[in-house]
């Protein structure tokens, strides 16, 4: 997500115009009103990523709908290591 609201002073705000002191702010999602982080430029397998808004993990059914949550790679397996040790856990 490339846009958030700014918590600071209410205006929507582009991801790539915030300032390294920006990154301790809270950005909000336009549509769920969670919070957002802000992951600055960087380069992965060689190329650039562009700064973007990710979301944190979901806390209730309304967030994990959001249709402008992306879940990637690392949150599923994630969220497998953690049904795997709560297995784990269950079974002892």
């Amino acid at each position: 997500m490339h846009k958030a609201r700014y918590i600071r002073t209410g205006s929507i705000v582009l991801a790539s115009t915030m300032k390294s002191g920006d990154y301790f702010g809270i950005f909000q999602c336009e549509h769920c009103k969670t919070d957002l982080i802000l992951t600055q430029e960087h380069k992965r397998h060689g190329k650039i990523v562009s700064a973007f808004f990710k979301h944190r993990e979901a806390e209730n059914d309304f967030q994990k709908r959001c249709p402008l949550r992306v879940e990637n790679n690392s949150d599923k397996s994630n969220k497998e290591k953690k049904s795997n040790k709560s297995k784990e856990l269950q079974s002892v």
